[in-house]
Formats: structure tokens, sequence, C-alpha cells
């Protein structure tokens, strides 16, 4: 299962620990293994609301199949590698924030958050943009072997027709991806009430066959 713009800290262990126990009376315990992500940089919060992150549920004999997890900082995404037949597939659920800028940003909007994180890293780079590069290094860097797959579910805020540079056109070329609903209905579905569509589903090439 994975959610996306969940507007929870994750990182404070309190609220990590207490959505654990609900995910085990919620899957009739049935094994269960949460893996989340908010911005690490963000310690004020408004009590258990912090705009942003991401969720991963696994459920039954799924975690059986778990390799390893991994959190990204600045909240932006997750990622949990499953053994498989052969190699790894690894699942994704990503959240990329709105088109913004130091101006019109609010203080608490995740363009803001991770514009923080990335200003005491030295890095001014735009936080959208910075996303879709970092997220086609996780990838790369994932599949040096050649034998991983790759399953990424999330609300990239662009609609992939607007062709916006270093955008959702250029993950998908770099890393060989194609959007599920295109693909099997050769459209792209809504999101809401109207015509963009800014929530994907991509698969790699094993995947998809």
């Amino acid at each position: 299962i994975c959610l996306v713009e969940t507007n929870v800290p994750w990182h404070k262990s309190d609220v990590l620990y207490d959505v654990s126990k609900q995910n085990q009376t919620t899957c009739q315990g049935l094994p269960t293994k949460i893996v989340a992500a908010s911005c690490c940089n963000e310690n004020k919060t408004l009590g258990n609301y912090l705009p942003g992150g991401v969720l991963t549920v696994v459920t039954d004999n799924m975690t059986t199949k778990i390799k390893n997890v991994h959190s990204d900082p600045l909240g932006r995404w997750t990622k949990v590698n499953f053994f498989a037949v052969k190699g790894t597939v690894a699942v994704y659920t990503i959240y990329r924030p709105n088109k913004a800028t130091i101006k019109t940003a609010g203080a608490d909007t995740v363009w803001m958050q991770q514009h923080r994180a990335l200003v005491k890293e030295n890095d001014v780079s735009d936080p959208r943009t910075q996303l879709i590069k970092d997220l086609i290094a996780d990838i790369q860097a994932s599949n040096k072997d050649g034998n991983t797959e790759f399953i990424l579910a999330g609300d990239f805020n662009e609609d992939p027709r607007d062709n916006e540079d270093d955008g959702i056109n250029t993950l998908m070329i770099s890393c060989g991806l194609e959007n599920v609903f295109d693909h099997l209905h050769n459209s792209l579905p809504s999101t809401r009430n109207n015509t963009r569509s800014i929530d994907h589903v991509l698969v790699s090439q094993g995947i998809k066959h």
C-alpha cells in the first residue's frame, strides 16, 4: 500500500509507533511492516501535522520477502526492496512538491521544508527539480548489476503532457520507465475533476511484461 502526502511527521518516533500498532489492528493480525518518510530537518511541527510525507505498508507473506528498506531524509520517498525470483524488485512511494519559489512558498510547505534542508547542505537547487535528479541517481545506483526492476507510485504534481524540464518525462527516459495507465489504457486518468493527471504509477520494462 503506497500512501502519499500523508501530512504526518513520521520522523517523530511516537507517531510511527502509534501507526504501527494501528496497522496491526487494521490488518487483523496479519504481519505488517511500515516504512515512512518525512523531512527530518523539521523539528518544530504543528502537533502531529507536517505537510508532505509518504508511507508504505507491506502486509501478510510479502513481509517475508523484504530485502531492505530506505526512507529519504527529506521525506520525498520510501523504498522497499523485495527478493524476487531473479534479482530484486524496488517499490518507491513518492511525493513531489508543487511548483514554488522562495517568494511564493509558504513557511511550512513541502517545497520550503526541502529548500531549508538542501540549503543546510549548501545546495540551493529547486527542491522540485532536485527530487527528480536524486531519484534518477538512486534508481541508477540501485540497478548497477541490471537485476533490479522498479515500481514507482507517487504524486508527482506534474502532467507528463506539460513536458516540464527535468520533470517526470526525464525520469522515465533516464530510467527506462513507462506509465502503467498510459500503457494499459492509452490515456492518463485525470486527478479529481480537472483534466490534469498528476498521480502516476511508473514501472520498468520487466514489470510491464
